[in-house]
């Protein structure tokens, strides 16, 4: 599965985003926890592919909107 592919995007502004890059820095973007789970897979998988890093124990969430405080 590629990150074109993968369907766990969500809609900012009448737009689809799942992935916003600005230097060594990766801002993911999904509608639920669990579609952010598997977009992590993504990048583990893609990483190995590419032969890079990538760390996701430094990943840090930030839950938005109505259900924000809901574990």
């Amino acid at each position: 599965m590629d990150t074109l592919s993968s369907g766990f995007d969500c809609k900012v502004a009448d737009n689809y985003y799942g992935c916003l890059v600005y230097a060594d820095d990766i801002l993911l973007l999904s509608y639920t926890a669990s579609a952010m789970r598997v977009m992590l897979e993504v990048c583990d998988e893609f990483a190995v592919d590419s032969d890079l890093k990538f760390n996701n124990s430094k990943s840090v969430a930030m839950r938005i909107g109505k259900r924000y405080s809901v574990e």
